[in-house]
């Protein structure tokens, strides 16, 4: 079944600044060899570190990008952001900001500057992405969110907190002229990019020691969540919910959405198409959004569920298939790149791990009011894996440290704490409106870097545990 339709078009920019500080001319401690195949950079150990020249720290307030080495994927450009002042006497806390991973963008992803709050910001670039301003670009073949993806990920991570030397045989010490604290190391992850932080949790989490706490804002769960298929918001911010999706089936584990009236609508023969759902038993028609979308190796991922109803419902058959549409053969690929199933894996891998989850009463892309991939993560940290400490969104004090003047109604929930029912899960969220979101982001991390130097596990605080120095 064909039905025409016509389309919005949605247009995103990122625009992303980046400077480098180092001096000193170094000797490599890997040279990069490139296999016929182009399976990466082959490690080739030497001596060790020599400079030539005297290598110069990068002072407080500057950005540095070097390199590191992950086996089997290929040297990783790593860019490190440096407070203007540290945030405590003895140094800056490490944050790593984990990078967006389906949607394909140039540079490195660095959403929330928390060199504002005194810590180090660590984030990086996955294989075969470029950053354009400083030419620096990482080798190997991406795997969007595979096990490479992983690896390259524990091994930034590892290299952030001072375990790891970068290529020429240096610790992220050595390259920079503030202290870093190293046991004091959190993971920073917005939106889908909290997949593979969960992820390398899961798969990598022991060898990763000096990780604290991971900071989560939105993060979907299952891959139904990707490409909006139980609901999203249109350009005026207004919600249009997804009438198949029922929440009252939800589980840790999964969602209820009523596939078997989805369709395929197409406007011609430019027009890509996408589906939508039939009016059935009540219920009125409803189209996914045009744009949102995962795209992997040139193609865009629905869940399995909607892709193989497109084929059972015979919206379209594989003689039509779209070419740049997943089949549902591809589609079961997806499974690795789901987390509902590793939170097991976290209880064992890193089960003194610290989780705070922040969100917003009206989420960036997810509209369902009872918030399920809130909901799944809670159940999944809290619950399945046993973590101590969870906590749905920042103390009031560290969102009036960043932002004195607050709007009415901004939450203050306690640690391991949850709705007694998710429909009203919105109640839980910071207002989208009169808060600034990056600060309440801001005011997340703050939290967690001193809870972690203080060693402060309290389920709710009556004041901030440091006032940085200004």
């Amino acid at each position: 079944m064909v039905r025409k339709c016509l389309f919005f078009t949605l247009a995103l920019t990122i625009i992303i600044g980046l400077s480098g500080c180092r001096t000193g001319a170094l000797n490599p401690t890997l040279t990069e060899r490139r296999t016929s195949e182009g399976a990466g950079a082959e490690r080739v150990p030497t001596s060790g570190p020599v400079a030539t020249e005297a290598l110069t720290p990068s002072p407080a307030g500057s950005e540095l990008i070097t390199y590191i080495y992950t086996s089997d994927v290929g040297k990783i450009a790593v860019k490190i952001k440096l407070p203007e002042v540290p945030r405590y006497p003895e140094g800056a806390p490490v944050v790593v900001e984990v990078s967006t991973w389906f949607v394909y963008f140039t540079g490195f992803h660095t959403v929330n500057d928390v060199t504002e709050i005194g810590a180090i910001s660590v984030s990086y670039l996955w294989p075969e992405r470029m950053d354009p301003e400083s030419g620096a670009h990482s080798t190997g073949v991406y795997d969007y969110g595979g096990p490479d993806s992983l690896m390259l990920l524990r091994d930034v991570i590892n290299f952030a907190s001072g375990v790891e030397p970068n290529v020429d045989g240096y610790y992220i010490s050595d390259l920079i002229a503030v202290t870093p604290l190293t046991d004091n190391v959190g993971l920073w992850a917005s939106s889908h990019s909290g997949v593979l932080a969960t992820n390398v949790l899961a798969y990598h989490g022991s060898e990763m020691p000096n990780v604290k706490y991971l900071v989560g804002r939105e993060n979907p769960t299952l891959p139904e969540m990707y490409p909006l298929e139980i609901g999203y918001f249109d350009d005026q911010r207004n919600k249009v919910l997804n009438p198949f999706y029922y929440p009252d089936d939800y589980t840790p584990t999964s969602i209820h959405v009523d596939y078997s009236s989805v369709g395929w609508c197409q406007e011609g023969e430019q027009d890509r198409g996408r589906p939508y759902f039939a009016a059935s038993a009540g219920r009125p028609q409803h189209i996914l959004h045009q744009e949102i979308c995962p795209q992997l190796w040139g193609k865009r991922y629905y869940s399995h569920p909607l892709t193989e109803a497109l084929l059972v419902n015979g919206a379209l058959t594989l003689d039509d298939w779209p070419e740049d549409l997943a089949t549902p053969d591809e589609t079961k690929a997806w499974a690795f790149r789901t987390v509902v199933f590793n939170y097991p894996k976290i209880a064992v891998q890193i089960p003194d791990l610290k989780v705070m989850l922040v969100f917003a009463d009206h989420d960036h892309v997810q509209a369902a009011a009872d918030k399920p991939h809130i909901h799944q993560a809670y159940d999944g940290f809290r619950h399945t894996a046993g973590l101590p400490w969870v906590r749905l969104n920042p103390d009031i004090a560290y969102v009036e440290q960043v932002e004195p003047n607050l709007p009415p109604r901004v939450p203050d929930n306690d640690a391991n704490t949850e709705p007694a029912d998710w429909s009203n899960a919105e109640q839980w969220g910071f207002p989208s409106l009169g808060l600034r979101r990056q600060k309440v982001w801001l005011a997340a991390v703050a939290e967690m870097v001193d809870r972690v130097h203080f060693d402060d596990w309290l389920p709710n605080l009556e004041q901030v545990l440091f006032t940085p120095r200004q």
